[in-house]
């Protein structure tokens, strides 16, 4: 009887854990989701002050936390920002505002090209920042026209140049309409895109290396992918949801292994060759690019509109 009393005690006592551990485990699992969500909210923000200019390029996490970051509003209609001090990001002497609203889709509502550089803060007073008329992709610029071959088909693997650095294209890859996150307003994320360019040995500081770098469709995301081809060892693989984050987990590694002359962050989108005006050009005529949502097309200056002009 004594038995059959503890048989039951016990028995009540393992579903009442049982039922506890559910729970905690059901709290895990959403935890760990929006861990990740955030972490991609992150490196697209990332990917956006990355955008800001290159003398802008200096921010890692070390001078970015969540609660630094808030919304930055800047339109075409107005011309001055006010920004309140405590709600900015210090870097360098300087404070930068970064935006992170869920109301708006990131990169849909503002457009980080053709702004001034920021202002220092002089006596801990901030001045009102003046912003150039934004860089939109309704501005027209200067067409560019990759290389085809007899059939009208792209030659490649070619190479493209930007501020002294050079990038191979290998594969351009093709659209992904029914998912709005393969493209932004700024840049269409071609599924299977392969690239190359040369950058820092991670065994060698003498030395430099490939790094492959690649667009990949495992789900609802675009998964940005670089492979290290160092010599002697095993490949590196990073990855991540954003160009300019996949290529932070890199820098990061080389800054870990104190190689010289390695940036602290990049430009995605040049690194990976696919903010090349020509690129642009070519992607934004695949099949399907005109179904893209949020995309706004490039417009292009002939040659006989400058002659014009």
């Amino acid at each position: 009887m004594i038995y059959e009393i503890k048989y039951q005690e016990t028995k009540l006592k393992y579903t009442e854990l049982n039922s506890e551990y559910r729970d905690i485990k059901s709290q895990y699992n959403k935890a760990e989701q929006k861990i990740k969500r955030l972490e991609t909210e992150k490196e697209k923000l990332l990917d956006l002050i990355l955008h800001l200019k290159p003398s802008l390029t200096v921010l890692t996490d070390d001078c970015i936390t969540d609660t630094d970051i808030q919304e930055l509003s800047c339109t075409s209609r107005k011309e001055t920002v006010v920004i309140p001090p405590k709600k900015l990001v210090e870097s360098n002497n300087t404070l930068i505002k970064v935006t992170n609203s869920n109301e708006q889709d990131e990169e849909s509502e503002i457009d980080l090209d053709g702004v001034d550089e920021v202002e220092p803060v002089v006596d801990g007073k901030l001045r009102k920042r003046k912003f150039k008329k934004r860089d939109t992709r309704s501005s027209a610029k200067k067409l560019k026209l990759l290389k085809m071959d007899e059939e009208n088909n792209l030659i490649l693997p070619f190479t493209i140049k930007k501020n002294g650095s050079e990038v191979t294209i290998l594969n351009i890859g093709t659209i992904i309409h029914d998912r709005d996150s393969f493209h932004t307003p700024r840049f269409i994320w071609p599924a299977n895109f392969h690239s190359q360019k040369l950058y820092h040995s991670f065994t060698n500081p003498d030395q430099k290396c490939i790094y492959d770098m690649f667009i990949l469709d495992e789900g609802e995301n675009p998964i940005f992918q670089i492979v290290v081809n160092d010599e002697g060892v095993e490949p590196r693989i990073f990855r991540a949801t954003s160009a300019s984050g996949v290529w932070k987990k890199a820098l990061q590694e080389l800054m870990e292994r104190k190689i010289p002359n390695a940036k602290t962050t990049v430009s995605g989108p040049d690194f990976f060759g696919i903010s090349d005006l020509g690129v642009i050009n070519y992607i934004q005529e695949l099949p399907d690019a005109k179904r893209l949502k949020k995309y706004i097309r490039q417009k292009w200056i002939t040659e006989n509109e400058e002659k014009v002009n």
